[in-house]
């Protein structure tokens, strides 16, 4: 199984988490390719190291620090790391035909082979809707861009990429040239760029098992646990923030606290309950 990720210092640790989710569900033989632009070298080696005596996979590194991409603008929210899976297929080795693109927002809670594994279907990706799909705001995003009004707006945090048939079909110039062309168009970054280029040429899986997104407080009263093979906490509340804290979060300290940081675990809720003991108080004198 191979898996793709790019990340900053900021969320090195949240990675870490995810990717230790994943050596808790699955038995398969991991490698993990970091698409690298802005870590040091003993961020890496840290990395590296933990990946391999915590979680046994193994490790590449594959350096992203000079590009075309490199100073295209970055939306508050995103990181410059997020344009790089644009050119995952020229990046990653000749070698391997797929690849597993995961956020580092994620848990994962149950194996996920099969859903790796499967057939393509002479499509260039595997996704999953996004939760949003229908929403006002996608659909001036798809006018503005270009996308079809038919085309399903797909989340890009949970994508396994067809590399041989990408290689085939693209080029690092097309999708370069997309990128200048539409820079100062795109909300979601890469994600809006991935659905315009790939529109009509991806493979939809169910979103409530394999990219289950919490993109707001209401989501969590919505889950399935005994359904749901990967957890996304991809809206803007996040389970390591104690003000964000609801039932979706203990599945993101339970991971964290086999990492064994049950210290940082009894000091977010000791915040999250300060937080709303004083709001309480708050509203209780101030109705």
């Amino acid at each position: 199984m191979n898996i793709l990720i790019s990340v900053n210092k900021n969320y090195l640790d949240k990675v870490q988490t995810m990717l230790f989710s994943l050596s808790l569900q699955t038995n398969e033989d991991v490698t993990v390719y970091l698409m690298n632009h802005s870590l040091n070298n003993d961020d890496v080696s840290n990395l590296k190291e933990y990946l391999e005596n915590k979680c046994n996979f193994n490790f590449v590194e594959i350096d992203v620090r000079n590009t075309p991409l490199d100073n295209f603008p970055v939306p508050l929210h995103f990181s410059v790391e997020a344009y790089y899976r644009l050119l995952a297929q020229f990046l990653l080795p000749d070698s391997i035909d797929r690849v597993l693109w995961l956020d580092a927002d994620i848990i994962i809670l149950k194996d996920i082979s099969n859903f790796y594994y499967q057939d393509f279907e002479d499509k260039v990706l595997v996704v999953c809707p996004d939760v949003n799909h229908d929403r006002q705001d996608i659909y001036e995003i798809k006018k503005s861009i270009g996308i079809s009004f038919e085309h399903t707006y797909f989340n890009s945090g949970v994508s396994i990429f067809n590399l041989k048939k990408l290689r085939a079909e693209t080029s690092k110039e097309e999708i370069v040239e997309t990128c200048r062309r539409l820079k100062d168009k795109l909300v979601y970054v890469d994600q809006d760029i991935l659905n315009y280029l790939y529109q009509n040429k991806v493979k939809y899986e169910n979103p409530k098992k394999y990219n289950f997104q919490l993109t707001n407080k209401n989501a969590a009263k919505e889950m399935n646990i005994d359904e749901i093979h990967i957890l996304h906490y991809s809206g803007p509340r996040k389970p390591w923030n104690y003000k964000d804290l609801n039932r979706s979060s203990k599945h993101y300290w339970n991971v964290r606290i086999k990492q064994g940081y049950i210290l940082e675990y009894l000091k977010v809720m000791l915040s999250s309950f300060t937080y709303r003991a004083i709001g309480k108080i708050k509203r209780t004198l101030f109705k």
